[in-house]
C-alpha cells in the first residue's frame, strides 16, 4: 500500500512591533488614568454641591417625571415636608426619607393633623406640575402649614433635560420667607388680583412678569 503524504504548508508568524505594542498599551493606561480622573473630579464636583445645598439651610429638591424625589436637600426634609419624622434620624438620613417617593405616596404615610404634618406634601407638586407643563423656568410664592405653624416659601422651577433634549423632570429650590413676606392670605388674594401674580391655588401663587422686588 502506497501512503500518499502531504506537506502541510505554515503561514509564517506575523512579525510583532514591541515597540508600537509597548506605545499602545502606554497610550491605554495614560487614557484609563485619565478617565479615573476626570471620574473623581466629578464626584468630588458632586459631593461639594450637595454638600453645600445641605449646609445652605435652603430648600433643594429634584424630581422625575413622575414626581419622585431624585434628590432632596437636609432642610427641605426637615423643616418643610416631614418636621417630627426628621427629629427622629441622624442628618446624614434624613435625605433617604423621601427618595424614591412622590408626595402624596409621603402625605399617604402619615395622618394629617396639625402637629407634625406639612401642607407642602400637597402644595409643592403643584408649582412643579405647572412648570413641567409650560417647559420653562417658573418662580412662585408658597404658603403651607408645618407643624400647625404658617411658613411662606419664594421658591422657582427649572425643566430638566438629558443630553438628548429630552425632558427628565424638574429641579426646585426655596428659601423661607415667613418673616419678610407676612401678608395674610387675604392680603396675598389681593394682591394677586392685581396682576402681579396667578393663583394656581389658595396657597401657590405664580409670580408673573409684571412682578417687582
Amino acid at each position: 500500500m502506497r501512503i500518499k503524504t502531504m506537506a502541510l504548508k505554515l503561514s509564517p508568524f506575523p512579525t510583532i512591533d514591541i515597540q508600537k505594542l509597548e506605545e499602545s498599551i502606554a497610550n491605554t493606561m495614560a487614557n484609563i488614568e485619565k478617565a479615573k480622573a476626570e471620574y473623581n473630579a466629578m464626584v468630588d464636583f458632586i459631593e461639594l454641591t450637595q454638600s453645600t445645598m445641605h449646609g445652605s439651610g435652603a430648600f433643594f429638591w429634584c424630581k422625575d417625571l413622575s414626581g419622585r424625589y431624585k434628590f432632596a436637600s437636609r432642610a427641605l426634609v426637615s423643616r418643610l415636608l416631614l418636621p417630627q419624622t426628621a427629629t427622629e434620624c441622624d442628618d446624614t438620613d434624613v435625605p433617604q426619607l423621601v427618595l424614591g417617593k412622590t408626595d402624596q405616596e409621603l402625605a399617604a404615610e402619615y395622618k394629617y393633623s396639625h402637629n407634625g404634618y406639612s401642607t407642602f406634601l400637597k402644595t409643592l407638586s403643584i408649582a412643579d406640575q405647572h412648570t413641567l407643563q409650560c417647559q420653562k423656568p417658573s418662580s412662585f410664592y408658597e404658603a403651607g402649614l408645618v407643624d400647625g405653624t404658617p411658613v411662606w416659601m419664594r421658591s422657582g422651577r427649572t425643566p430638566a433635560y438629558d443630553q438628548d433634549g429630552n425632558l427628565t423632570g424638574i429641579s426646585g429650590w426655596g428659601i423661607d420667607s415667613t418673616e419678610i413676606w407676612c401678608h395674610s392670605l387675604p392680603d396675598v388674594q389681593d394682591w394677586a388680583r392685581s396682576g402681579k401674580a396667578v393663583e394656581l391655588h389658595p396657597c401657590v401663587y405664580l409670580k408673573t412678569a409684571l412682578q417687582g422686588t
